[in-house]
């Protein structure tokens, strides 16, 4: 990853460090995605971004009780890469 790509990361996983346990849906994080990255990414950019979060076990998903949406939210690991970056 080059420093762009780091920043556009971190600010990812700040946001789902914020929404905390309720966590953002999966539309919301390719929204921020794209936010960070200062200009619009294609849809297979925002998934490959999405997907190296999730691969390297930084967010986790779970549905929702009430409206069964998939929300992701950050794990300890991923706090851990936060911190660090």
């Amino acid at each position: 990853m080059n420093e762009n790509d780091i920043a556009v990361v971190k600010t990812t996983l700040k946001a789902l460090q914020a929404a905390g346990d309720t966590g953002i849906k999966k539309a919301d994080v390719l929204d921020i995605l794209d936010r960070a990255h200062g200009t619009p990414l294609a849809a297979d950019e925002q998934e490959t971004f999405f997907n190296l979060i999730v691969e390297r076990g930084w967010v986790t998903s779970y549905i929702e009780p009430i409206w069964h949406n998939r929300r992701y939210r950050l794990t300890p690991r991923g706090l851990t890469a936060l911190e660090g970056m």
